[in-house]
């Protein structure tokens, strides 16, 4: 058996230190008109460059200054991580020209009950579709 990887470990890290805060980001973004199915959860540890930048994109794409997004943890000594949740078609041009990988992933058709989220930490970019509902649907899919 291979032992985990630290960087993935960290990117998976993100997703689950983050799950409520994320849940809170697709109901908003679910408030404001998208629908889940077109979701995408950009998680990004801030003091990364590379979560950085591509958490600086995702900002602009939804009108959000990124700092903002990334101060509201760093005040309670947690990894500074900016959550931002965009439509589809912008997160595969955020990721188009830098994750090639994630941006093709983006596509494939997502579980029921799960949002995509990309997490951004140790220098890279990881997709995951993972469930973040507390208990019942945030919505119909």
């Amino acid at each position: 058996m291979k032992p985990p990887n630290p960087d993935t470990e960290a990117r998976l890290h993100l997703v689950k230190a983050n799950r409520a805060a994320i849940y809170v980001m697709v109901c908003r973004a679910v408030g404001g008109g998208l629908s889940v199915g077109d979701a995408v959860v950009i998680v990004a540890d801030t003091s990364d460059p590379v979560g950085l930048e591509l958490a600086d994109a995702a900002a602009v794409k939804a009108g959000l200054y990124v700092h903002n997004e990334a101060s509201r943890v760093q005040e309670h000594g947690e990894i500074p991580t900016a959550i931002i949740a965009v439509p589809l078609e912008a997160a595969k041009s955020i990721f188009s020209e830098s994750h090639p990988s994630i941006a093709s992933g983006l596509v494939r058709p997502v579980p029921t009950g799960c949002v995509r989220v990309v997490s951004i930490a140790a220098g890279a970019a990881m997709l995951v579709h993972t469930d973040v509902r507390p208990t019942a649907p945030i919505a119909d899919a």
